[in-house]
């Protein structure tokens, strides 16, 4: 419940009619677990491996919804999403704050606004190249493209071949 696997269960009809080509892609082991249960009504959702080519995934998409509602550390996925430009909607929980700070355009209260913040991406209410300056203002301030490539090379090393 904390990681939003419920708000995306309950809410990706709803998510579709706002952008037909919308498809969730759920990271990590336990959401394949919890989610299984689901299949109906995740349909056209996919599920990424432990290990996947965060490039290659992150160039493709155009939108992160980061659902956790429980404090995280540093959370790797708003970084990696900020570092290849790409809008991130989350909950203003701590982890998330210090990255995107307090103002961030695509914060959500309450998961009944997670509609309101995919209208309001995918409309041309938002300026989306303010929106690129903000990710890389935040990116070039803390040097989270090169953290990145140093964490996912250590990742790769720990794989077994």
């Amino acid at each position: 419940k904390e990681k939003g696997f419920d708000i995306a269960v309950e809410n990706i009809q709803q998510w579709t009619e706002v952008n037909p080509n919308f498809k969730i892609f759920f990271m990590g082991e336990e959401s394949k677990i919890y989610l299984n249960r689901f299949t109906k009504e995740l349909s056209n959702s996919i599920f990424l491996p432990q290990s996947f080519n965060t490039q290659n995934f992150y160039k493709s998409v155009d939108l992160v919804l980061f659902l956790s509602t429980a404090p995280e550390g540093t959370p790797l996925v708003v970084l990696e999403a900020l570092s290849f430009d790409v809008g991130v909607i989350a909950f203003p929980i701590k982890g998330v704050i210090e990255i995107l700070g307090n103002d961030y355009p695509l914060y959500i209260k309450r998961s009944e606004d997670v509609i309101d913040k995919l209208k309001l991406y995918y409309s041309d209410k938002i300026n989306l190249d303010k929106l690129r300056l903000i990710h890389k203002s935040i990116c070039l301030k803390n040097n989270f493209t090169q953290m990145l490539k140093n964490i996912d090379e250590a990742y790769k090393s720990f794989l077994v071949k």
